[in-house]
């Protein structure tokens, strides 16, 4: 499993991009941009969902693991607070439950069901695992009717 930092890098080598450009497109300075690729600091949740748009590849495949093959359309994406409560809902977890899964206080975690904190890299893998789905799913990637 590749480090996001080393696919964002690759992706973006690939396509020609520098990185001041790439920090532009996602409306942050080229220094801040070039932490992700140095494993400094990781995207924003909003962060990754542009650059899969960009690159067009997976989330999975971004945050370093397989590409899942499934096409997603381009700048549609569920809610990530509606999408997290739906998960948790359908795995039949409490808010608490969720909470302790993550090390984190519960009202933090309530803050992300409401909109009012973004979960960590760290905190979006560990939410991946738990609900045993992919990235793409767990940030709300809408698929492409086939």
């Amino acid at each position: 499993m590749k480090k996001i930092s080393e696919r964002l890098k690759e992706l973006r080598k690939q396509a020609g991009f520098t990185q001041k450009q790439i920090g532009e497109y996602l409306g942050i300075d080229s220094g801040s941009y070039a932490w992700y690729e140095r494993e400094k600091g990781n995207p924003t949740r909003q962060a990754i969902l542009m650059l899969c748009d960009l690159y067009q590849v997976s989330a999975e495949y971004l945050t370093g693991g397989e590409e899942t093959g499934k096409k997603y359309k381009q700048g549609e994406w569920e809610a990530f607070p509606q999408r997290l409560k739906k998960l948790r809902r359908t795995s039949n977890m409490k808010q608490k439950e969720v909470a302790e899964v993550l090390k984190i206080h519960r009202e933090s975690y309530v803050y992300y069901e409401n909109g009012k904190f973004e979960p960590r890299m760290v905190n979006l893998y560990q939410l991946k695992n738990l609900f045993g789905v992919s990235m793409d799913e767990l940030l709300g990637r809408i698929e492409e009717e086939k």
